[in-house]
């Protein structure tokens, strides 16, 4: 079974343009300074936001800085407007038109590719966020340079010699402006903007390495599969929100979940939100691989390797006939765990429930600090009302890095093992919003075999409970605008 990890970057260039512009802003004296500071948001159906911010030099470089942010909390941009007015009291953000900023953006970068200056390396990521420069966008008269030249500010480059060499191959010697930087006004302040802007800029800073986007293609696009929803809540007629919530359309389970997950952020307050951030801000930090190479390596020997996909392909033709092969695998090979997690999915193909939990019992005790045996384990005294055994058992810190320390990056099996447990154990709490949170997490990887059955699964118990809370409440007045 193949396992993708679902990139941002992959999400950006795939589907951030099919996501609704949100608000832009652009720093108030772009015009006199000749340089631009400027964020273009996208909103995401949860009410998350994609968005990147550009340092945009107008009269020479263009684009010398990009930064792109995936699937965070709009307190997350509030933040960094607020802070660019804390930093620069005389220079704060303002609200832009999109066509404003994406006149400047994209005319800046043309300007300073005809002088031989390229845009900074992260703006090939982060233009996805921008719409694509044709004719569909209103062009906008915007001056670029400075009363019709070049223009460098000496103060603020690392390497003027490296410019003012490409400036005199591209226009020549007299043809462009040097700027001293005592000249230049407010420049401890200007820089202080340009140090914020550079904050956690790097690629391995976002979210820590995880892996939220998500690579599709062909029909099997997210906005059709999990972000089914292709415009805001508010457009939806009360037909419609009767129809879903009722369960009269066909959905798969994972955009059901994703519709009622939206609704119900709708319907909550703002501290249930704010937890509901902090869950998945913790969730986006955890560490997966992107393929199976970590599962193969817990065989012993190609021959243990064989046997454990030759009896998969055993059990999924005939799940029942397979399970005494695979008991004899164990015997011949006792400390392989994978052949042990097997038997636990035949049972649960099988729907062997007694055998089930009793094979979750062996592998906890003969596997100890594994973790999906522990969390098989977990599950299986949870979901038979035995949750005060689970906590005795284990204290459920919340968190992967904690709960297994250790390591520092895990399997997809590992992942979809442990969100399992938070979200039943959550549920069986009577907690469904903070369930629904580690369900959403299930949505940042792409499932196939037996882990999709797995997520769906997860998936439709989490979204019986939201709906419980959304069924009674008329939403369509709460949500809707006429």
């Amino acid at each position: 079974m193949k396992h993708q990890k679902l990139s941002p970057e992959n999400y950006l260039k795939t589907h951030a343009r099919l996501l609704p512009l949100g608000e832009c802003y652009i720093n108030k004296s772009w015009k006199e300074s000749g340089m631009a500071s400027i964020v273009v948001a996208r909103k995401h159906v949860t009410g998350f936001l994609t968005f990147a911010l550009f340092q945009v030099d107008l009269y020479c470089l263009g684009v010398k800085n990009a930064i792109w942010r995936f699937n965070e909390s709009p307190l997350e941009l509030d933040d960094i407007i607020s802070r660019q007015s804390e930093f620069s009291p005389d220079d704060p953000f303002l609200k832009a038109e999109y066509k404003l900023v994406h006149n400047i953006i994209y005319g800046a970068e043309a300007f300073a590719d005809d002088l031989g200056f390229r845009p900074h390396k992260d703006f090939k990521l982060a233009q996805y966020v921008l719409e694509e420069d044709d004719e569909k966008i209103e062009l906008i008269d915007i001056e670029f340079g400075l009363y019709g030249q070049p223009a460098i500010f000496l103060g603020r480059e690392e390497h003027p010699s490296n410019i003012l060499a490409v400036l005199d191959k591209s226009v020549g010697p007299g043809n462009y402006t040097i700027i001293d930087e005592e000249h230049m006004e407010d420049v401890d302040e200007e820089d202080q903007d340009d140090e914020e802007f550079d904050e956690d800029s790097t690629d391995e800073d976002k979210f820590d390495g995880e892996d939220i986007g998500h690579e599709v293609d062909g029909e099997d696009n997210i906005l059709k599969k999990d972000f089914f929803i292709e415009k805001p809540l508010e457009e939806y007629s009360k037909e419609d929100f009767e129809q879903i919530l009722h369960g009269k359309r066909a959905m798969n389970p994972e955009s059901k979940f994703v519709f009622g997950f939206a609704l119900a952020r709708e319907i909550i307050g703002k501290k249930e939100n704010k937890q509901i951030d902090k869950i998945l801000h913790n969730i986006e930090k955890w560490m997966i691989n992107e393929d199976d190479a970590g599962e193969e390596d817990q065989f012993a020997t190609d021959e243990e390797k064989h046997l454990y996909y030759r009896l998969y392909e055993e059990m999924t033709k005939d799940v029942r006939k397979a399970i005494p092969a695979i008991k004899q695998a164990i015997i011949d090979h006792p400390d392989s765990f994978n052949l042990h997690n097997l038997l636990g999915i035949a049972y649960v193909e099988a729907k062997l429930a007694d055998e089930l939990f009793q094979v979750s019992e062996e592998l906890f005790r003969k596997f100890p600090g594994n973790i999906v045996a522990t969390c098989n384990y977990l599950n299986r005294l949870i979901l038979n009302d035995r949750i005060s055994e689970a906590e005795q058992l284990v204290h459920l810190e919340y968190d992967i890095h904690k709960q297994f320390t250790g390591k520092s990056n895990y399997l997809p099996l590992e992942y979809l093992s442990y969100l399992s447990v938070l979200i039943n154990y959550t549920l069986a709490k009577g907690e469904p919003i903070k369930a629904a949170a580690y369900a959403y997490g299930l949505t940042l990887m792409e499932w196939t075999g037996a882990y999709q059955d797995t997520a769906d699964e997860l998936y439709l118990t989490t979204t019986a409970e939201l709906y419980k809370l959304l069924v009674p409440k008329d939403l369509f007045n709460d949500i809707s605008r006429p």
